[in-house]
């Protein structure tokens, strides 16, 4: 009994194990990356600078990551194998956010911390959903501040 235990556990520790890595971000070349994806990003971004390929399963759904260089600025691109963009995560300077998004972070306590990188998301599905990523530096923590285009918080905080 104590045998058939010890394998029952040990195959329960495998397989958690086997999930996790699927889930997980796999770095890639571009040859290795869908023409679709390449041809879609291409085609949205055609003065930028593909500069890193990466593919990620999550829930069993598999999406490309593309890292641009655009305008100066970093951007990420999520695309799913068929080409269709689904989001892009843009690095933007803290004065380009819109007023209401500085007025929300400036009133909750996290003002007092440093900010250490701002991006604008944007997701492509039936709408186009707008949000800004904050991440504040308070005492040895970093928190993951995510705000509407209208100010409000609508995540809480997620310690790095």
């Amino acid at each position: 009994m104590k045998t058939r235990m010890l394998v029952t556990v040990a195959m329960i520790t495998a397989l958690t194990a086997l999930n996790a890595k699927a889930d997980e971000e796999q770095k890639l070349k571009r040859s290795e990356v869908p023409a679709a994806v390449i041809k879609a990003v291409s085609a949205k971004y055609p003065k930028a600078k593909m500069t890193g390929f990466s593919r990620e399963t999550e829930d069993g759904v598999t999406k490309y990551e593309v890292q641009l260089q655009l305008d100066g600025a970093n951007a990420d691109v999520d695309v799913s194998p068929q080409g269709k963009i689904l989001e892009e995560e843009r690095t933007i300077p803290f004065d380009s956010l819109p007023p209401a998004v500085k007025k929300g972070f400036a009133s909750s306590h996290y003002a007092k911390g440093k900010v250490e990188k701002v991006e604008k998301s944007t997701k492509f599905g039936n709408t186009v959903e707008i949000s800004y990523e904050l991440l504040v530096r308070l005492g040895d923590k970093t928190h993951e501040l995510l705000f509407s285009p209208a100010g409000k918080r609508i995540q809480g905080e997620d310690e790095k």
